[in-house]
């Protein structure tokens, strides 16, 4: 009778119209009585106990673990989260790893693990932080972590770092489930947490062509994440929308010197067409910043897209596109914890917002230009 009002009878219940609805209560009135207790069997055994297919079975079980009814982990099973404890495998303490590349380890990074320390704590999980040394191309090589440190995690997190392709391919060889969160491998296909860097340069190149510019050029530093290189596409579609034929990237080389400053006047000095840049990344903006009003036009308009937990003195006039770090650490963790080795690789894109600092001149004409290209200061 209980079973007959909760599907459409008398009860103001709302009707479960959906065969994984109806065995979502069935599996959660089998919990409450004791009679699926500890760690559930696999979903082809429920499939045959109840009379339903996997995938109506795997629903289910995902809508109570998303309650909280249930604790799962693919490739190690599904656990009623009272009784997660006693589980000898989803019940234990894991050990995590963040990995940082020594010489990328800017401190508003050290947020990002702030955050993802808390929430791995949360869940009863150790997570520990790892400075390592990069190779000449500046990308963890094969052998950054020992096979004696390999065997004492249960997974790790990359963020804002490169990978070699041998490192990667040495965690899918030993079933290490790992993340690259700010960074993306060219090499392999893997659960990845990025900002959208490509949506970010498409606003910001909308922004500045309302403004009236149709030469605009993206700046960015070579040691760059490679997920910042998706900024590229972004910008790319907004010109092309505008009719704009878009320049190429111009790439600087990061060496805080003389070669850097001579690039930035080539490209956007007096005589060039250039009347607009968007920097991708904080060392485009450190760089070009000063050379504003010295040795680059006062005149040039400078937008940039800035890496989670980057931030601007109170003042600034910088227009950017910015995203919280702790959507890409809460993502990151989340991730990780759920994560095993047979899984497909999930891929989460996490979007930001553009945040408008008065960095042009309000509108002359009553038009509703925003401001000209001559007006546009940084």
């Amino acid at each position: 009778m209980a079973e007959a009002t909760r599907n459409g009878g008398s009860s103001t219940a709302p009707k479960l119209s959906y065969k994984y609805q109806r065995l979502r209560e069935r599996l959660r009135t089998a919990i409450d009585r004791g009679e699926l207790s500890g760690r559930l069997p696999g979903e082809r055994a429920l499939a045959r106990r109840y009379g339903a297919n996997a995938k109506t079975v795997n629903k289910a079980l995902n809508d109570l673990a998303t309650e909280g009814v249930l604790v799962r982990h693919v490739g190690r099973g599904t656990c009623v989260a009272r009784d997660l404890a006693s589980d000898p495998v989803l019940g234990r303490t894991r050990s995590y790893r963040w990995i940082v590349g020594r010489a990328g380890n800017h401190a508003f990074r050290s947020r990002a693990f702030d955050r993802a320390l808390a929430a791995a704590q949360s869940n009863g999980h150790e997570l520990i932080l790892l400075e390592l040394d990069l190779d000449e191309t500046g990308a963890l090589p094969d052998g950054a972590l020992s096979p004696g440190q390999l065997r004492e995690i249960d997974g790790l997190v990359v963020y804002a770092t490169r990978t070699s392709t041998p490192f990667l391919a040495d965690l899918i060889r030993r079933h290490i489930p790992f993340v690259l969160a700010n960074t993306l491998s060219d090499e392999a296909t893997t659960n990845t947490v990025n900002p959208d860097y490509a949506r970010g340069a498409f606003e910001l190149a909308e922004h500045l062509i309302g403004l009236g510019h149709q030469h605009i050029r993206l700046v960015m530093c070579r040691d760059e994440t490679p997920a910042m290189m998706l900024a590229e596409l972004g910008y790319e579609t907004a010109m092309r929308r505008h009719h704009y034929e878009p320049a190429d990237t111009l790439m600087l080389p990061c060496d805080h010197g003389a070669t850097e400053h001579q690039l930035l006047r080539d490209a956007l000095g007096e005589g060039s067409a250039v009347t607009a840049a968007i920097c991708i990344g904080a060392h485009a903006v450190e760089v070009l910043g000063p050379r504003i009003g010295a040795d680059l036009p006062r005149t040039l308009s400078v937008a940039a897209i800035v890496e989670p937990g980057q931030s601007f003195e109170p003042g600034t006039l910088m227009t950017a596109y910015e995203v919280d770090i702790n959507r890409i650490a809460d993502w990151s963790v989340r991730l990780l914890l759920d994560t095993a080795p047979a899984q497909r690789p999930r891929q989460v894109i996490v979007p930001g917002s553009i945040v408008q600092r008065d960095s042009t001149a309000a509108p002359a004409d009553g038009n509703g230009v925003l401001s000209h290209p001559g007006e546009a200061v940084i």
